[in-house]
This record gives C-alpha cells, sequence and structure tokens, in this order.
C-alpha cells in the first residue's frame, strides 16, 4: 500500500486533548493534501475517515470557507480498490461519484453503469470551511480496501486531492489501530520550563495513519503533577525522573525522562 502524510495533532495547542471519557471514540486515519494549490477553488488540506459499523465518514477540511461559495465537491469512490474498474461520472477506476452541486442545495450520486441517483443514502453537510460526506455501506458495499479522491470544481480553478504525485488514498475500513506514538517539545524535559505533548500518531493495521483523543497524567518522583499533556516542570526537578502515560483510541504508551 502507498505510504501517505499523517496530519499530526498538536495536541496541546489545537485542543485536541479529552478527557478519559472521549477515549473510546472510533479513530480514523488522516490524509494530508499540501495547501496552496486551489487555484481560487476551495483548498484541502486533510480529510479525516472514520469508519463505523454501518457508515464510513469523511471529513473534508479545507483552508476557508469563503472559497466555498459557487464551489462544488465530488468524493470519488474506487469501492474495489481497482484501478482497471469502473466509470462513474466518466472517470475512469471510481465505482461512485458523489457530488455536492455548487448552490449546495442538491447532493447526488453518479454509479460506473450508468446509473443516476438524485437522492442517494449518503449524505452531506457543509460546515464553515468543513465539508462532512457519510456513505453507508448498504451503498458502498464491503470492500477490504477503498480508494478515493476529492475534487472542488469552482468558477476559477479546482483542487484535486491528492495531488499528482498519487492517483487515490487508500484505506480498509476494518483496519484497527496498532500502536500510538507521542513527541514531545522540547524534546526533553527541563526544570522550570513548559514541557508539552506536541504530537500523537495513530498507527492502523493497514498501515495509515491518523490522530485520536488524548489524555496524559504524569509523575514526578511518583508524585503525580498537575496538568494533562502540558506541564510546569518545577524549577527544583533537575535530575529526578519524570513518567508520562499517554493514552489514545484505546491503548496506552509510557514515557520516562530525565529532567535536565
Amino acid at each position: 500500500m502507498r505510504s501517505i502524510a499523517y496530519c499530526a495533532a498538536l495536541a496541546a495547542a489545537a485542543g485536541l486533548l479529552a478527557a478519559d471519557g472521549a477515549l473510546g471514540a472510533n479513530p480514523g486515519p488522516t490524509f494530508v493534501d499540501p495547501a496552496g494549490d486551489a487555484a481560487g477553488a476551495p483548498d484541502v488540506t486533510a480529510v479525516l475517515v472514520t469508519s463505523g459499523a454501518t457508515a464510513v465518514t469523511f471529513t473534508i477540511r479545507t483552508a476557508d470557507a469563503a472559497a466555498w461559495v459557487d464551489a462544488a465537491a465530488i468524493l470519488d469512490l474506487d469501492a474495489d480498490a481497482d484501478s482497471a474498474t469502473g466509470n462513474a461520472g466518466g472517470r475512469p477506476g471510481y465505482e461512485l461519484a458523489y457530488v455536492l452541486h455548487s448552490l449546495h442545495d442538491s447532493f447526488t450520486l453518479d454509479r460506473s453503469n450508468g446509473e443516476h441517483v438524485e437522492r442517494p443514502a449518503a449524505t452531506a453537510s457543509l460546515s464553515g470551511a468543513t465539508l462532512t460526506i457519510t456513505v453507508p455501506l448498504s451503498e458502498l458495499g464491503n470492500g477490504p480496501t477503498i480508494g478515493f479522491r476529492i475534487s472542488t470544481p469552482a468558477r476559477t480553478g479546482e483542487d484535486v486531492a491528492p495531488d499528482g504525485s498519487q492517483p487515490e488514498w487508500r484505506f480498509s475500513p476494518a483496519a484497527t489501530v496498532r500502536s500510538i506514538a507521542a513527541s514531545f517539545t522540547p524534546a526533553a524535559p527541563a526544570h522550570g520550563r513548559l514541557f508539552v505533548v506536541a504530537r500523537v500518531r495513530t498507527v492502523f493495521s493497514d498501515g495509515t495513519t491518523g490522530t485520536a483523543p488524548v489524555a496524559c497524567t504524569a509523575r514526578l518522583r511518583r508524585l503525580p503533577l498537575s496538568g494533562s499533556c502540558r506541564w510546569r516542570i518545577p524549577a527544583d526537578a533537575s535530575g529526578k525522573t519524570l513518567s508520562i502515560v499517554v493514552r489514545a483510541a484505546g491503548l496506552r504508551r509510557a514515557y520516562s525522562f530525565r529532567v535536565r
């Protein structure tokens, strides 16, 4: 499977931290598209894919809301991950083509067999700069691997994600989180300084990566340290051991540092 870029969660700064109760949320892979390549159309920056028991949801984030005026969106789905089959909406390799039309009052589906569906079971919702499309498995099918791409045709341009370096992104709806990994800012704690869980990455069984709600606890010489994923290291902590536990996607990972 092609390697993909992952969307790094700036956990403390971006407010992605969550209480323990949110850690059961079903995370999904996040696919990143370069910013600044939209040429007057909605600029796709990231797509979060969440798979559930009955549907797959595509959360499509763009650079700004204003670009969506008179702009459409097309979600092409390669339901069998085979570029040699399918021709939905005239696009070779895709079995399904969902279209949010430019006035945003119509959402339709074109199938590979030429069928045009005015009111598909899938739904679309545009809120500010974020478009959310939910496709039920009854319409998508149960293929082990799904390929997809997003395009945003507008009056003066269009963004196609992923860009020309790869024809589509791929993921497995049944993929599970195998591991989590955190990085810190700075790389090691220093006495009297702020120490932050800067990035947390989830790694899935199909090789894709993403993020998930995070919770953290810290102990300094076995004593709890106030804060969650963001701590002010005491001024007298030099030489002491800082133990941190990061929890995300139902997994737990421990880290140990010697305070400088």
